[in-house]
């Protein structure tokens, strides 16, 4: 397990994967056994693995202390998830946020075998994208159908738009 840091921050600034997602709950099982400080988790990612983002935003959100989240350079796809787990959403000046509809990867996508696993693949797709789409909707208190037409733009957010959007809490 990984030890906490003194200054109780979290950093995710590499691509959201299995590695990094166990990393982090680790982290959060020390800061828990520490007495629940408050934890600052520190953004600069484009995002990565969708079930590698959930499992980052359900160990933050089971968190018992307070949580900033931070984003210091941008949050894009499942980065933007991980951020709506905290309980505070901060943006710097500079930053961006980018939230889109799931996309399947190149690697699936070239290794079916029969029609039916492109299915179930595509199925299991829309049942993530329904899953992100309700993280979103609810942190934000926007109707589903606002945030799928924000996603389907698939373009960056300036920290203003994203604070009209609830995205984010403050610009910092």
């Amino acid at each position: 397990m990984i030890k906490p840091t003194t200054r109780n921050t979290i950093e995710i600034f590499e691509e959201i994967s299995p590695d990094l997602a166990l990393r982090i709950k680790g982290m959060i099982d020390g800061f828990s056994k520490a007495g629940t400080p408050t934890l600052t988790v520190l953004i600069n990612s484009k995002g990565g693995c969708i079930l590698s983002g959930l499992s980052i935003f359900e160990a933050i959100k089971g968190y018992k202390g307070n949580t900033v989240g931070r984003v210091v350079g941008v949050a894009e796809s499942m980065a933007v998830i991980v951020l709506q787990a905290c309980k505070e959403r901060h943006c710097c000046k500079t930053g961006h946020i980018l939230i889109h509809h799931m996309r399947p990867s190149f690697n699936a996508l070239s290794n079916f075998k029969t029609d039916k696993e492109e299915e179930a693949y595509f199925a299991e797709l829309e049942r993530h994208n329904d899953i992100v789409l309700g993280i979103l909707s609810e942190r934000t208190k926007k109707p589903r159908s606002m945030i799928s037409i924000q996603c389907d733009t698939d373009k960056p957010l300036s920290p203003k738009k994203a604070i009209r959007l609830n995205l984010i809490d403050l610009i910092d």
